[in-house]
């Protein structure tokens, strides 16, 4: 089994139990702008992706006032409401915490911009687990695109064959392999798993699962 000494997570889906949220936004903020609301297996499938992205989607081709309008009433009501939906997956304190014990870096890699997802992190009390934290705020293109698990690299001061890319989306997996870096896929993905094609070589069933490879864990308990 590979051993990596550097772990990049996606944040919603992966880190953050956010679907019921993400749902509820866009159902209130279609809703709102009159568009036709759809079903929710199909919100669902396009988590993962941008924002600008997934409103094109029920929208249509926007011009970028009426894009920020739409995003600034959506972020509106999520950050009214996200305490009532937004939740760790389990294992991931936990996780983390011996990831660091373990001397390894890790850093979140995202679509989600940074202001919710900072609130995000602080509220559920990990943001200071991360070494880096690398959003569309930080780059110039986003997932899929290589360039943000590359500047997480870069400031982890890592190398891709020593680092896992966790996410739960094919827009992760596109990054990561881009890039050059190992994907591992989590059991609790939104998305069918045989969505992904190839199967990734890595699935993990349970947060836990990623400390097979980061060494030892019998040595780091003692």
């Amino acid at each position: 089994m590979r051993i990596y000494n550097t772990f990049l997570f996606d944040a919603d889906g992966t880190l953050l139990d956010t679907v019921d949220l993400i749902v509820k936004c866009f159902e209130y903020t279609l809703s709102h702008y009159k568009v036709k609301i759809p079903e929710r297996s199909e919100i669902v499938s396009h988590i993962g992706i941008p924002f600008r992205n997934q409103i094109s989607i029920y929208f249509g081709e926007l011009d970028e006032s009426k894009a920020e309008e739409i995003w600034n009433f959506y972020r509106e009501y999520q950050l009214q409401h996200y305490m009532d939906y937004i939740k760790l997956f389990p294992g991931t304190i936990e996780t983390l915490t011996q990831l660091k014990k373990r001397g390894a870096k890790i850093a979140v890699v995202t679509s989600r911009k940074h202001n919710t997802l900072d609130l995000f992190l602080k509220q559920l009390s990990i943001f200071d687990m991360f070494d880096a934290i690398i959003t569309p705020d930080d780059v110039s293109k986003p997932k899929p695109d290589a360039e943000p698990t590359l500047k997480a690299l870069s400031d982890l001061d890592s190398l891709a064959e020593e680092s896992l890319f966790i996410g739960d989306a094919v827009y992760d997996r596109i990054s990561a392999e881009q890039a050059k870096v190992d994907f591992a896929l989590v059991s609790w993905t939104h998305i069918p798993v045989n969505h992904f094609k190839p199967a990734p070589e890595i699935i993990l069933e349970n947060m836990d699962d990623i400390l097979s490879f980061s060494g030892n864990i019998d040595e780091v308990l003692k």
